[in-house]
């Protein structure tokens, strides 16, 4: 006979082997020779556990504990035996009693955690299973039960996710903790990371359909949309009902607007299970999407049957009447969904979205800052919100939307767009530039990011970037109006005449391949670039400015006000002013003299401006005008603003200088359409009908230069107030100037400087020894770098004299002039506002006019006041009469005396006001007869 000592332990080596028939048969063999064998009782209770049969093992290993083995691991036993038979109390009591006997028995600690855990007696669950991993840190199941455990408890993610990570570090070949650390990172929005663990656990468990599903849930989040609904795919190649897969897979689908593809996989679920509710409301919104209103109808019906839930339905039935155009009923709908809950957020939403349609924006707004209390972290909402501040102007409360955008997601493209759009309205390009670039490095195919980086290029002078970013612009979406831009690059800064011709050919090239290949620009619709570079070159730009407005062609839905509308009761003429300069600026100081001085009663006076300036000159703009508007960004929303008011002028001081106006000038805003000299060259539009100059500096035969009709007043066109003075100049040391030698001060916008004042220049530093030629910093500060340079290639021994200063303010400005020994009319653009003001004080300024107006402002003042002692006709004798001036101060000081005694008719002269008034009137007289 074998000993049963023999027997026990061939049996051991059974159940350890997994031969658990053999392992049984041995013990019942053992058992028939000694009955109360307590260890071969114990054994047989393990091995018929492990088979499944928990209540034959309930029998030996009670009959083992009644041998008087009452040892840790046959009480974790009878433990793990009970709660198989769901005996939970006794479950308990039994690894109650092995913790007893053995405080550092691990299993017991942890089987009564799942107890207590099952019991809802989550602090006791969590300190079995403390307990267990502080006994021993490498049990895995112990850190998976944990972690499973802590978000019941309020713990943190990062300590939940501490527990998942060890578990999977333990056993790296359990699929399902890489699941449980992916999921958790997926909440905590490290997708990259969530993305990794996701992928671990398919390659551990390729078949399972769950961790693929997952996968294609964290790809679809990172915009992966592709992969997303790969992965979708191979889960259901593995099992085609999966619901998730397929409800998921309809969901990419649908968010792509691939509503039919989308429609598909609703339907597949819908087959596997009838009743899946958000199946049944997708279906629902594909069917609107197909305009298949009353099939969309029944399903949301059917929604409402499943669910209850009459606000959701209600709102969704809203959306299908809004998609219908039917804004009143939508609204209905969604009222009575706020009736059923006044916080219900997406019919909020909804209303808001109505509002937008409207474009009611102050009630779009009111809507989206309740919207933004409900949500505090969704940003969509909040971004709806800054952009309705920025259609409204409303920029600093824009501002802060954006900010808490970026706090909340810093990678928000839209927000960084939108920024940069914002900086760049209040001339802070720097700032803006930061933004886009900041775009397209989260976005690198945001075309319109591209192209204002181009933009933004173009104003400092660096055309090939402006190529490039234009060209990237044009890849990633061709738009016309981009197409445009890229054609019409003109270097602010130029290097050489040469230079110059090949611009203007280059720009005839592309301007007649845009109108052999009919591309066109609607102005009504898109702000269309200017060619505001062009009128420095010193050439007749009428042919370049035609072609060009060959190129911008209202859309058919325009509708031009071309006729004079009936007399108004009062008798008065309806005309309208509109810049972007109306503010501390030269086309201020032209200007606001005759908004305030026109007569009443005979006008109303009418200001729009893109921009609400906020310096003393803009509030005055607004203060004096009858009526003031602000235009909005949108240039479809200006037209529609400047129409409503019927206007019978429209009038334009400047226009060339900014390309809002200036796509604006080539629609019929009004019957009658003038321009003046603020930038003194033709529009090149077909609709504006009078350029308005004066006979003291255009001769007759200059109508050849303007498509307008040429209108040349007796006097100067500007009733211009007198400069404001310091309380005290400040000295040539105050402003960083030498103390001793000539000042021949030119101080003009640096773009203004052509090749040839190079000429004059070097002449007048050759020959003055003393002499300093005085400039101000440009606005790009490579603008002063471009000139420097090519000053030191042309005057190499002079060109330290050539001095640049820091820009002035008004005050500083005037005592810069006082200190001027002579005032450089530069050419062929002379100076205007800088002349007034030096006039003013006496300085004497030399210019040589040439034949275009731009060029011939200066003279036009002297002619007025009657001193043309400083008017040349060559470039030699520009230098002459400078050195002159300089050196012979007699001569100087008569000649600044004769410009004191007579300098009074420039400022304020009402007789320029009348002539306004008499040609306004005769031109709308004229208007009415046609």
């Amino acid at each position: 006979m074998t000993s049963a000592t023999t027997l026990l332990q061939r049996a051991v080596l059974h159940e350890r082997t997994g031969e658990l028939q053999a392992s049984e048969e041995t013990l019942t063999q053992l058992l028939r020779q000694d009955p109360h064998h307590g260890d071969a009782l114990h054994l047989m209770g393990g091995v018929i556990l492990k088979q499944q049969r928990p209540a034959d093992a309930l029998i030996y290993l009670k009959r083992a504990f009644d041998t008087g083995i009452h040892s840790p691991s046959l009480l974790s036993n009878l433990g793990a035996t009970c709660r198989q038979l769901g005996q939970f109390a006794d479950a308990t009591m039994y690894y109650t009693k092995a913790i007893e006997l053995d405080p550092n028995y691990v299993p017991a600690w942890f089987n009564l955690g799942i107890l207590h855990e099952r019991d809802d007696q989550l602090e006791d669950a969590r300190r079995c299973y403390e307990k267990t991993i502080a006994l021993d840190p490498k049990f895995s199941a112990a850190h998976n039960n944990l972690a499973s455990l802590l978000p019941r408890l309020g713990g943190s993610e990062e300590l939940v996710l501490q527990h998942q990570q060890a578990a999977a570090e333990l056993k790296p070949q359990n699929a399902s903790y890489h699941q449980s650390v992916a999921r958790t990172l997926f909440a905590d929005r490290k997708y990259e990371e969530s993305l990794a663990a996701f992928e671990q656990a398919i390659k551990l468990a390729p078949k399972n359909p769950d961790y693929l599903v997952d996968c294609g849930v964290v790809l679809n989040t990172m915009d992966r949309h592709e992969e997303a609904l790969a992965k979708l795919e191979q889960a259901l190649e593995l099992d085609p009902r999966h619901l998730t897969g397929l409800f998921n897979s309809g969901k990419i689908l649908h968010n792509r607007s691939q509503f039919k593809k989308a429609a598909g996989f609703f339907r597949r679920v819908l087959e596997v299970d009838p009743n899946h509710e958000s199946a049944v409301l997708n279906l629902a919104k594909c069917e609107r999407e197909f305009g298949q209103f009353e099939e969309s109808e029944k399903l949301f019906k059917r929604y409402l049957e499943l669910t209850g839930n009459e606000k959701v339905v209600l709102l969704n039935l809203a959306f299908n009447k809004f998609y219908q155009q039917q804004l009143g009923e939508s609204e209905e709908l969604i009222n009575k969904a706020l009736a059923i809950d006044p916080r219900y957020v997406e019919a909020i939403e909804a209303r808001a979205q109505i509002r937008r349609t409207q474009e009611n924006w102050p009630e779009e707004r009111d809507l989206l800052r309740q919207v933004c209390l409900l949500k505090p972290k969704d940003v969509t909402c909040r971004f709806l919100l800054a952009s309705c501040h920025y259609k409204l102007d409303e920029y600093k409360s824009c501002q802060d939307r954006l900010l808490q955008i970026l706090n909340l997601d810093d990678t928000h493209f839209p927000t960084w767009f939108l920024m940069g759009n914002l900086w760049g309205r209040h001339d802070t390009p720097d700032k803006a530039l930061e933004c886009y670039h900041k775009v397209v490095e989260l976005c690198p195919h945001h075309a319109s990011a591209h192209s204002n980086i181009a933009e933004m290029a173009r104003g400092s002078g660096d055309l090939e970037t402006a190529k490039k970013h234009f060209d990237l612009s044009l890849q990633y979406r061709y738009e016309p109006v981009t197409h445009l831009k890229k054609s019409v690059l003109i270097p602010p800064i130029i290097e050489s005449r040469e230079q110059i011709l090949e611009t203007r050919r280059q720009l005839e090239v592309n301007l007649d391949e845009m109108i052999t290949n009919d591309v066109q620009v609607h102005p009504d619709r898109e702000v269309a670039p200017t060619m505001f570079y062009l009128a420095y070159h010193g050439m007749d730009d009428r042919k370049l400015l035609e072609k060009y407005a060959q190129v911008l062609v209202p859309s058919k839905a325009f509708k031009p006000s071309d006729q004079i509308r009936q007399r108004r009761p009062d008798g008065r003429i309806r005309l309208g002013l509109l810049s972007h300069h109306f503010k501390n600026h030269t086309i201020g100081n032209l200007n606001l003299g005759l908004i305030e001085k026109l007569n009443r009663s005979k006008f109303h006076i009418t200001v729009f401006s893109q921009m609400k300036h906020e310096d003393v000159m803009g509030k005055m703009f607004q203060q004096h005008a009858d009526e003031f508007v602000h235009l909005h960004s949108e240039i479809d929303v200006a037209v529609g603003k400047i129409q409503e008011r019927e206007l019978d002028i429209l009038h334009y001081p400047d226009l060339g200088m900014d390309p809002f106006t200036f796509s604006l000038a080539h629609l019929r805003l009004a019957p009658v359409q003038t321009v003046s000299w603020g930038h003194p060259v033709t529009s090149g539009s077909p609709v504006i009908d009078y350029y308005i100059s004066t006979e003291l500096i255009d001769d007759a035969d200059a109508q050849q230069y303007f498509t307008e009709e040429l209108v040349r007043f007796k006097t100067l066109p500007t009733y211009f107030y007198f400069p404001g003075l310091p309380k005290q100049f400040d000295s040539r040391t105050d402003l960083g100037l030498p103390e001793e030698g000539n000042l021949y001060v030119c101080p003009q916008s640096l773009f203004k400087f052509h090749p040839d004042m190079d000429d004059i220049f070097a002449g007048i530093l050759d020959r003055d020894p003393n002499g300093y030629i005085v400039l101000i910093d440009g606005i790009e500060k490579v603008w002063n770098d471009q000139l420097r340079k090519r000053y030191q290639e042309r005057m190499p021994e002079t060109h330290d004299r050539i001095l640049f200063i820091n820009r002035l303010d008004h005050f500083q400005y005037m005592s810069l002039v006082f200190n001027t020994d002579v005032m450089l009319d530069p050419l062929p653009f002379g100076g205007g506002n800088t002349s007034y003001q030096a006039l003013g004080l006496g300085i004497p300024i030399v210019t040589c006019p040439p034949v275009h107006q731009r060029g011939r402002f200066t003279q036009g003042l002297y002619r007025k006041i009657g001193v043309t002692d400083c008017i040349v006709d060559s470039y030699d004798a520009y230098v002459d009469l400078c050195i002159e001036l300089t050196s012979n101060r007699e001569k100087r000081e008569a000649i600044q005396q004769n410009i004191l005694m007579a300098n009074d008719i420039l400022f304020e002269e009402q007789a320029a006001v009348a002539e306004f008034e008499e040609f306004f009137e005769r031109i709308v007289r004229k208007a009415e007869q046609q």
